[in-house]
């Protein structure tokens, strides 16, 4: 997914400067705790596990007032996060999450540094964020299957609509795929796993096509072609939307043909792609359905809608009656 790979901190001087390395991670932690204004992450249990991320685990949690958190618990030492560069992208996630406040974005509610009270305490990042009893858009497609067309409508709507709050702010997601699409206890869909963010400094540009060259960040079947070339954009995360709708009517990733490719056959074939991922049955039937993922799969990202465009467009606008099986 473009992260470096941890490497352990050696033997003689690596030790030490893996060493000074962790002292300067903690310092640049302790300066974004939020811990102070909320006492009740003091004190703080650790349930059951949600799952695993690229640097640590996510287990449920349970505050000191009661209420029903998530936790990301990141282990700092020798052979865990190591490597400069991973704690630069973690330092980078957090510092996102503390801007963001919006109804489609997993709500932050902060950070600390937590000690086991062990014989060999081992230290660990710990960042407390909303509890999303609904868990992914890809869980649920495991439990239940391809969703119904109105459900995929009411999603996609939701997905926009956080994706346009984090373009207005200048900020690319670059992982959209079900895994990191939440969905609370009411069936709310929010996005979540800002470890791939990007900001883009100059907003000036209304396409942000001839922006900075970014490295390659997001899973593979999900991204858009001039991804690879390392020219993502605003319109690269519309390109994952249509990949995102295509995975809730069919339970699968988009690409399922190159599933017996090297990951380098598949990104050759997705970089030369003129129309996107094979459309599923659904759309074929569905006009409205079938111009928006020609809209999102349009190879030149410039003529790609923005997420707020995308927004009026009759499929994600068109109201569901209650005799629409979906």
């Amino acid at each position: 997914d473009g992260r470096a790979a941890p490497r352990g901190g050696g033997a003689g001087g690596g030790g030490g400067r893996h060493l000074g390395h962790m002292d300067s991670l903690s310092k640049r932690i302790e300066e974004l705790n939020l811990d102070k204004e909320n006492q009740d992450l003091r004190g703080w249990r650790k349930g059951d596990r949600l799952g695993k991320g690229a640097y640590g685990e996510v287990f449920k949690a349970l505050s000191m007032k009661g209420k029903i958190m998530a936790i990301k618990e990141i282990p700092l030492g020798p052979g865990l996060m190591t490597d400069e560069r991973d704690a630069i992208v973690l330092l980078q996630e957090i510092s996102f999450l503390k801007q963001f406040q919006h109804e489609r974005i997993v709500k932050y509610l902060g950070c600390l540094l937590h000690k086991e009270d062990t014989p060999r305490p081992q230290r660990s990042i710990v960042i407390f964020m909303e509890y999303m009893s609904g868990g992914s858009i890809q869980t649920m497609l495991q439990r239940f299957g391809p969703l119904p067309l109105r459900l995929v409508r009411k999603y996609t709507r939701e997905i926009l609509e956080g994706l346009a709050y984090l373009h207005d702010k200048g900020i690319l997601h670059r992982d959209i795929k079900g895994a990191n699409i939440l969905v609370d206890g009411n069936g709310n869909a929010k996005l979540s796993d800002f470890g791939a963010c990007h900001k883009v400094e100059n907003l000036k540009s209304s396409t942000l096509k001839d922006g900075p060259t970014i490295p390659i960040k997001g899973s593979i079947y999900w991204m858009a072609p001039e991804v690879v070339h390392e020219k993502a954009g605003r319109r690269s995360d519309i390109w994952s939307v249509g990949c995102v709708v295509i995975e809730m009517m069919t339970a699968t990733h988009p690409w399922p043909d190159l599933e017996n490719m090297t990951v380098f056959a598949a990104i050759e074939v997705i970089s030369n792609t003129k129309t996107g991922p094979p459309l599923p049955p659904a759309a074929q039937e569905d006009p409205d359905l079938r111009e928006f993922l020609a809209l999102c799969f349009r190879k030149v990202a410039a003529q790609r809608p923005h997420a707020k465009d995308l927004l009026k467009h009759p499929f994600v606008t068109h109201q569901d009656s209650d005799e629409d099986d979906g």
